[in-house]
């Protein structure tokens, strides 16, 4: 060989994961508020399947971000229990981006 490679240490190009940026919240006043609005989509929800027949018996979620936070979205799927992540969406970009994940339970 004429031009034998040379080994170089590997530098990756992009920032990678790392830990997900999350907006300050009282996690207490949060989940009072997340369960309040949970019970009111079980609400709608049954009085939709009486309503209308159907195979299923689950609802579809729609989680939004806070505007310029991501969704913890590996919390949101849990296909042992049932939870399925089928869609994620971003509306707008960098600091003004809202992201907005559906989910089937």
């Amino acid at each position: 060989m004429n031009n034998p490679a040379i080994p170089k240490g590997y530098t990756p190009l992009g920032g990678g994961g790392g830990e997900a940026r999350l907006p300050q919240r009282d996690r207490q006043n949060h989940a009072v508020k997340l369960l309040a609005n949970l019970n009111s989509v079980v609400e709608t929800s049954q009085v939709r399947q009486i309503l209308a027949s159907s195979t299923r018996h689950g609802i579809y979620l729609v989680f939004e971000s806070a505007v310029g936070f991501d969704l913890k979205l590996n919390s949101l799927e849990n296909r042992k229990a049932g939870i399925r992540l089928l869609n994620v969406k971003n509306i707008g970009e960098n600091d003004n981006k809202v992201q907005l994940a559906t989910i089937y339970v």
